[in-house]
């Protein structure tokens, strides 16, 4: 009976691990992540759930301009998230693949999700590693991204609260009542 508790508890649990990763959109062909730094990132509320999927597409080669007016087109080894910090207190984030690897030529996603717990403009940091081939030898290259801005706003109370005033309790009209004889006993 013990082993087959933990076996539906394992695959309960296993089956909520699966359904918080984010799906790449594998018709996704426009190189960069979307929603680009024009778009932005969904605005969140203290204490309500936030989801935001970034689909990442990694092209098989990059133009790069190696001299003044020399450009080739180099091939994409990968691309690497490093880190992603400046989050709100209470999100996280996990891509997939899990390692936040993505080969050339590849989708991928990364989903920041969570609870937000303090209200405020949060700019997040995105420290990504990309190598590239260069006449045959592997190339790396390190950027740091600060153009996404996560903005949390206070918390939204669904309670409306009364201050008593403009209550009152009036005869209601027409009274069906009205004009009965009265009974005493």
């Amino acid at each position: 009976m013990k082993k087959s508790i933990l076996l539906i508890s394992f695959i309960v649990l296993s089956a909520f691990q699966i359904h918080a990763q984010c799906v790449p959109n594998t018709g996704n062909t426009t190189p960069g992540i979307t929603p680009d730094s024009a778009t932005g990132l969904s605005a969140g509320t203290v204490g309500v759930i936030y989801s935001q999927v970034l689909q990442i597409f990694v092209p098989a080669t990059t133009p790069v301009e190696i001299l003044p007016g020399v450009v080739v087109n180099v091939p994409v080894v990968s691309v690497e998230l490093n880190s992603l910090t400046g989050l709100p207190p209470g999100l996280t984030y996990a891509c997939n693949p899990a390692n936040c690897l993505f080969p050339g030529n590849s989708n991928g996603c990364a989903d920041i999700s969570g609870t937000p717990t303090v209200a405020g403009n949060y700019t997040l940091t995105a420290v990504i590693t990309s190598i590239g081939t260069v006449f045959g030898q592997p190339t790396t290259q390190v950027d740091t991204l600060s153009y996404y801005v996560i903005d949390v706003t206070g918390s939204v109370s669904s309670i409306y609260e009364s201050t008593g005033l403009g209550f009152f309790m009036n005869q209601n009209s027409p009274n069906p009542c009205a004009g009965l004889p009265t009974f005493v006993t």
